[in-house]
């Protein structure tokens, strides 16, 4: 979760860009979070040269999951392991490969 401190340098950048193209990659806060982006999210928009999009990212489902174990592995996953795997991890890709990376390490 991005801080106070993340918002208010994201605003500046925002208020002062004038004609440059910028893309910034984050997670904004949820409603009800605590941390407000509403000042992101200036009047105008494009018309301003200001443009914000949001990009609602997923989780894998528990099969993908199975297809990127069997693909890391290069060897038959069983479907429990990609199961827990999915549990553990929400689907996340990075954490499904760095529990792949642990399991591996440890020999399992």
């Amino acid at each position: 979760m991005p801080t106070k401190g993340l918002l208010r340098c994201l605003t500046y950048v925002s208020r002062n860009l004038g004609s440059a193209r910028l893309l910034v990659v984050g997670d904004v806060p949820r409603r009800g979070s605590g941390q407000d982006a509403s000042p992101l999210r200036r009047p105008g928009g494009a018309e301003e040269g200001i443009n914000f999009g949001r990009v609602i990212l997923r989780g894998l489902n528990a099969d993908e999951v199975h297809r990127m174990l069997k693909s890391i592995t290069h060897d038959e996953v069983p479907w429990s392991l990609a199961e827990a795997v999915h549990r553990q991890t929400e689907g996340n890709p990075l954490f499904v490969q760095e529990v792949i990376r642990y399991l591996n390490e440890e020999g399992v």
